[in-house]
């Protein structure tokens, strides 16, 4: 996989990043960074983590059939995801937890193997613009004082 961290600012583009024992792609500690135009899939982890206050730009990425979360944000992460491909993810599309404030954008989440997206825990993110569809599970859930924004998903 690929580790990104400590105010850090690469361009992964145009990559096959698969197979990883851990997460695909992770960006913490203040890291940046442009993630665009990859296939990220069949890790055990996540396909995507951000946490510790990372803010990248992560965009038009295949991100499937991954064992664990396509897209989790956590501990204080953000950034911006637009118009990735989230699907067939053994557990949530997405995970927004603990307090972090992401912005999603015409993505499409859909085919996972639970709920679409899923915010809890004191997050605030904000969901414009999504194909949310085709869950096994909810297409959303908001639980543990979340107070995430959706407009014009369908």
């Amino acid at each position: 996989g690929v580790y990104i961290e400590s105010g850090s600012n690469p361009t992964i583009c145009h990559n096959r990043i698969s197979n990883g024992l851990g997460t695909g792609v992770t960006i913490a500690d203040d890291g940046e960074g442009v993630i665009e135009d990859n296939d990220i899939f069949l890790n055990k982890l996540c396909g995507v983590e951000v946490k510790s206050g990372a803010r990248p730009m992560v965009r038009v990425n295949r991100i499937y059939e991954g064992v664990g979360v396509g897209i989790r944000v956590g501990k204080d992460g953000g950034g911006k995801f637009m118009d990735n491909q989230i699907y067939r993810n053994s557990h949530a599309g997405v995970v927004v937890e603990w307090g972090c404030a992401p912005h999603f954008e015409g993505n499409a989440i859909f085919e996972g193997e639970t709920d679409g997206v899923n915010c809890s825990s004191y997050s605030t993110a904000t969901f414009v613009g999504n194909l949310i569809s085709r869950n096994t599970l909810m297409g959303v859930v908001v639980t543990r004082h979340a107070n995430p924004t959706f407009r014009n998903n369908t």
